[in-house]
């Protein structure tokens, strides 16, 4: 990445302005005080690491000032609408961040609250349609969205592998431990796979980490079949559980638009550490592990068979685990994804034409 010397920051500086719903519905103004993860993902570490280089100033969005470019992160009511054409008219450019898949509703919404409304349907298409670019955090969302937007890309979740750094050991063990992390409700994806954790548990000694906000809804279920623990999730926490582990996993019922448009960061964060993973065949999941950093399994058969091969061989865990390491490095890291959003920036920009 090319940015400007410090010298001639105040002539050539690119204002930026960042809106999350923290901040636009909660009234936020501190970028450190985000607390959901959306915001932390795809607002706070790019505004944060895009403000140690000298070309770009980023900031909370503030409606009484003027912007080179603004970001709407997620957010896309009315009044989000209106503020886009009051930054347009003065010749700034826009961004929606479509994160979510809100643009399309069918299928069965098995988990409480994922089922779009239709009025988040009818906002989401007309953000995308009058703002200059839409980002989607996964091609499946990226792919939807041009159906209403000119312009379109797509950029992952980051991983910052300065957080998320450290190796997990491939040494042979007695006991095998698998994780998985998400919102409590999600764990409703397990049901996908309960007959395959208990086959499995018969025959190896294995654990299975639950790390979420609160217990997952279906923890005794789980831990009826498996040997399960659950932690609270914290940064802190978390990495220090994927280090323990030796596989991470992440089961998905793929019967709707909203499963299906899904990013990869359940499984990249494990994987920065060098954990394999198994996975559903969710897009961005095929994506992250065509490298070989995992197995992508379909139906029972495969996850079980994926799990055994996994399980038994601590020298495919090792091979898995350095190609899952690799390929977060190559595709999926803070200073990767970065550059992304600096190639969009100018290219939206053409600055220096």
């Amino acid at each position: 990445m090319k940015f400007l010397s410090r010298d001639n920051r105040k002539n050539n500086i690119i204002k930026i302005g960042w809106v999350v719903y923290e901040s636009w519905v909660n009234g936020v103004r501190s970028v450190k005080s985000f607390k959901d993860v959306v915001s932390e993902i795809r607002c706070k570490n790019i505004l944060l690491e895009l403000n140690r280089h000298n070309r770009f100033f980023n900031e909370i969005y503030d409606s009484s000032k003027k912007y080179d470019l603004v970001v709407f992160v997620k957010v896309m009511d009315e009044e989000c609408q209106f503020e886009v054409k009051k930054i347009k008219e003065y010749g700034g450019k826009v961004i929606f961040d479509a994160n979510v898949n809100y643009f399309e509703i069918w299928g069965d919404y098995f988990i409480e609250g994922t089922k779009p409304t239709a009025l988040q349907n009818k906002n989401s298409i007309k953000m995308a349609s009058i703002c200059d670019c839409v980002i989607g955090d996964s091609e499946y969302i990226t792919k939807i969205a041009s159906k209403y937007s000119k312009k379109t890309v797509c950029i992952p979740d980051s991983v910052d592998m300065a957080l998320y750094s450290g190796q997990v050991s491939y040494l042979d063990k007695k006991m095998i431990r698998l994780i998985w992390s998400g919102v409590s409700k999600k764990s409703l994806h397990f049901y996908e796979i309960i007959p395959v954790l208990s086959k499995i548990s018969k025959e190896f000694s294995v654990q299975l980490t639950l790390v979420s906000d609160r217990k997952p809804e279906i923890f005794n279920e789980i831990s009826q079949v498996i040997n399960t623990k659950w932690i609270k999730f914290s940064h802190r926490k978390y990495i220090s559980k994927l280090l323990a582990s030796d596989i991470i996993i992440s089961p998905k019922r793929l019967i709707n638009g909203y499963e299906l448009g899904h990013t990869e960061y359940k499984i990249t964060l494990g994987m920065a550490l060098g954990l394999p993973a198994i996975a559903s065949p969710q897009l961005s999941y095929v994506n992250a592990l065509r490298y070989g950093g995992g197995i992508i399994a379909s139906t029972e058969t495969e996850w079980y068979l994926a799990l055994r091969k996994l399980i038994s061989s601590s020298m495919l865990r090792e091979k898995m685990g350095i190609k899952a390491k690799n390929t977060v490095k190559k595709y999926y890291s803070l200073t990767i994804i970065l550059k992304k959003y600096v190639d969009l920036f100018n290219d939206l920009l053409r600055y220096g034409e």
